[in-house]
């Protein structure tokens, strides 16, 4: 994942980018995909409502855009759900180093700059 996982001072217009070593069912990021700041809500915190999902076969890779600033000095969390398959059906498993959630499959975690 570019910015890689854990990677603190993110700039507040990032984009983040997972690359995968198979090529994806881009129907199936749908619903399956999104971003939220870790920990409870704070003042200003608004919901990703307007993320946009990019797949690129060539590159095997899904671009998430947030659509909005990022909070500076925030954590947030990239999730990625149960039912993300590749064209052959099968689910994307976590990583052996997988930090994840109940429910979750993977959950890339960034610091954002201040």
């Amino acid at each position: 994942a570019l910015p890689l996982d854990g990677e603190a001072g993110i700039p507040t217009n990032s984009r983040f980018v997972v690359q995968f070593n198979k090529d994806m069912d881009r129907a199936s990021f749908a619903g399956k995909v999104y971003l939220r700041y870790a920990g409870p809500r704070l003042p200003g915190d608004r919901a990703f409502d307007s993320v946009k999902l990019t797949y690129d076969d060539g590159r095997r890779a899904l671009t998430v855009d947030p659509g909005d600033i990022l909070r500076p000095g925030r954590r947030l969390e990239l999730v990625l759900l149960p039912g993300i398959a590749d064209v052959e059906g099968m689910a994307l498993v976590p990583r052996a180093t997988s930090r994840k959630p109940p429910g979750a499959v993977e959950v890339l975690r960034y610091e954002i700059g201040t």
